[in-house]
């Protein structure tokens, strides 16, 4: 009997903890936009309807599993990623996330500026 009572609060709790997909309009600000892969691509961050979606590699709308408020996992990329601010230089980042520990590796992926293109931020010019 008392079983009953605690699986119901227990999948109200998984059903409202996985269908939080929306993202907080800050969230979609600071990370909208283009963070360099490598000398020859970038990732594209953008929003449908406040839901994220990047284009990488060639595929468009890729949708990444949103896992908490700033981590979601790619399966394209077959890793979790994370927004963060280097506390180094203060530029925005994707960063990829240790599966073990599930604390950030390195600061990946840089986010340019509007107006930089990828060679000038690979060599530091800009």
């Amino acid at each position: 009997m008392k079983l009953k009572y605690l699986i119901l609060p227990l999948i109200f709790i998984i059903i409202y903890s996985c269908s939080n997909t929306t993202n907080s309009p800050e969230f979609i600000e600071k990370t909208s936009g283009r963070y360099l892969f490598n000398s020859d691509e970038v990732i594209q961050i953008y929003f449908i309807k406040n839901e994220l979606f990047m284009e990488w590699r060639g595929a468009k709308n890729i949708k990444p599993l949103k896992v908490n408020e700033n981590t979601f996992f790619v399966k394209e990329m077959n890793e979790k990623i994370q927004f963060l601010t280097n506390p180094s230089d203060q530029k925005d980042y994707i960063v990829l996330v240790q599966k073990e520990s599930g604390k950030p590796i390195d600061y990946n992926y840089k986010k340019l500026e509007e107006n930089e293109c990828k060679s000038s931020a690979k060599s530091g010019l800009i």
